[in-house]
């Protein structure tokens, strides 16, 4: 049984956002971004199976905030 799934993790990187390079710019969205998707994929069929659950996914301020 899953009733809840809290998606919940972000990273950033320090300095100038023009600056960042391709493999940081990577790392960023494959936690701010697919972490998320994959955390949805993995919890929604259970969810559906069972015909109810709660997802609920929040963003940290590093993932709202430009750096620099």
């Amino acid at each position: 049984r899953l009733d809840l799934l809290f998606n919940n993790a972000g990273i950033v990187w320090g300095g100038d956002t023009e600056l960042l390079t391709l493999d940081q710019w990577n790392a960023i969205i494959d936690v701010n971004i697919r972490g998320v998707v994959h955390g949805i994929a993995a919890a929604y069929p259970q969810m559906l199976q069972q015909g109810h659950g709660h997802i609920v996914n929040t963003a940290s301020m590093a993932g709202l905030t430009a750096a620099g």
